[in-house]
């Protein structure tokens, strides 16, 4: 116990005489998060805090200590909350949750004098070591998908101190914390190089269960007001002038599925759906901005998190139930494509299983539909753009796209369409905008009406000539 440092304060808030008991909340030393100078909790997260409590007029008493001893206190509770924790399949149910107050992305970097590189979260495994740390979200969901090369720690500094220590170790981090190890580093720091991003988080006040769902409510309730009359961006200007406040909703799209969804040249979501979204959005006085990133992420956020509108995602038996959806917006059909040079032929889709490769991307309906088919000779990509490659490269023989989209997948390749080939048709889908469970019907129910009115008015129409002549 002498590593963690605990320190218990009181927040001298206005008393809320309808809850029994101080609300204990719980900062750890987090990055620009929550943080210890001068015997005084700091962060953003602490202003976050302080400024729902005093809004709900509430008492709350506040500790700080390290990540390990706060998650085991948030576990058993009684009346215990966790400042800044993301959620993830396996926290979801353990708790209650009130956010999000951030949404940040997880890289793993290398030093870029090891010379490390590799396309795909599996290549990592390959690595000597990855500093992580014990209990945290990303190291979960690196046990989740079969690593075994970890190097735990019990928190960042540490983790980050081995990693600049070790030749070839590699380390996992977000990108708001990895700014403040670096400057806080006593050990000179090289250059350093995201290798992947793989992870999308959203983090969120995570309350013990037995606290009220009447107080979560209302924590939430002054949170997402917050968010609407500028308190919270007022908040993030201070501490992560770079960085935009998470608004009440959080709309994401597909990079690389154009012509529906992509990003322009300065990483602005662009596209037929894209587009459709924009218009909805600005009729229902909605201004946030559209993250645009690789698939898996956006999908795996959307299926996690609540008030996470998705796009474009077809709709099929497995993920119908999932999702709220708004559409149908347009129509794909899926090919298995070929190299032009080659003289393959793919009669059917049993013969299509014995050939040696075919590149899918990761959590694409396609990829599922082929898994659900049967086929055992799939390699899992994390965009159609390397399926592409590879497929050039003769280092796969084939690999699944849609009609809509391929053109302008290979020409982002750096090939032609001329260059690929549709070998064999395999299943025509719907295509959706789709709306996490969770989300308020109220909201859901005014999305879709407003899609059906740009469907009459013209609106559709018109948007639908400017990207399919």
């Amino acid at each position: 116990m002498n590593k963690i440092l605990f320190v218990l304060l009181s927040l001298m808030f206005l008393v809320a005489v309808f809850f029994a008991s101080n609300l204990i909340v719980i900062f750890e030393p987090y990055s620009v998060f929550s943080y210890m100078e001068d015997f005084t909790v700091k962060g953003l997260a602490v202003e976050i805090i302080k400024g729902i409590s005093e809004e709900i007029d509430e008492e709350i008493d506040v500790e700080f200590t390290q990540w390990d001893e706060a998650y085991r206190r948030l576990q058993s509770g009684p009346n215990v909350a966790l400042a800044a924790m993301a959620m993830n399949t396996e926290r979801k149910d353990q708790f209650k949750w009130v956010g999000p107050v951030s949404i940040i992305k997880t890289n793993i970097y290398a030093k870029a004098t090891d010379n490390i590189f590799f396309e795909s979260l599996d290549d990592a495994k390959k690595a000597k070591k990855i500093c992580v740390v014990k209990d945290y979200y990303s190291t979960q969901y690196l046990l989740e998908k079969g690593f075994e090369n970890l190097a735990v720690y019990n928190n960042e500094k540490e983790a980050f101190k081995a990693f600049l220590s070790n030749e070839g170790y590699l380390f996992t981090t977000d990108n708001v914390s990895l700014s403040t190890l670096v400057k806080e580093s006593v050990l000179p720091n090289p250059q350093l190089q995201s290798l992947i991003t793989y992870s999308m988080d959203y983090l969120y006040i995570g309350f013990s269960k037995d606290v009220a769902d009447e107080e979560v409510f209302l924590w939430q309730k002054t949170l997402d007001e917050m968010k609407e009359n500028g308190k919270l961006k007022a908040i993030y200007q201070k501490w992560l002038p770079g960085i935009k406040a998470p608004g009440k909703y959080t709309f994401v799209a597909e990079a690389n599925y154009s012509p529906l969804t992509y990003a322009d040249r300065l990483g602005k979501a662009t596209g037929f759906v894209s587009d459709i979204v924009k218009v909805i959005q600005s009729r229902m006085g909605n201004h946030d901005e559209i993250t645009v990133l690789d698939w898996d992420l956006i999908y795996r956020s959307a299926l996690l998190n609540p008030n996470v509108v998705i796009f474009s995602m077809a709709k099929t038996e497995e993920r119908t139930p999932l999702f709220n959806w708004v559409g149908p917006i347009v129509q794909n059909n899926a090919y298995l494509y070929k190299n032009a040079a080659s003289n393959m032929a793919v009669p059917s889709v049993a013969y299509a299983k014995q050939v040696k490769s075919i590149a899918t991307t990761s959590s694409w309906w396609m990829e599922k539909l082929l898994i659900d088919m049967g086929f055992d000779n799939l390699i899992s990509y994390p965009s159609p753009i390397q399926c592409v490659k590879k497929l050039m490269e003769r280092k796969v023989d084939l690999t699944v796209l849609t009609d809509l989209t391929v053109k302008d997948i290979v020409t982002e390749a750096g090939y032609s369409i001329n260059e690929i080939e549709a070998a064999l048709h395999l299943a025509t889908r719907d295509v959706y905008v789709a709306i996490s469970m969770g989300t308020s019907q109220v909201f859901i129910n005014e999305f879709r009406e407003t899609f059906d009115e740009i469907m009459e008015n013209g609106t559709y129409t018109q948007l639908y000539s400017e990207y399919f002549k």
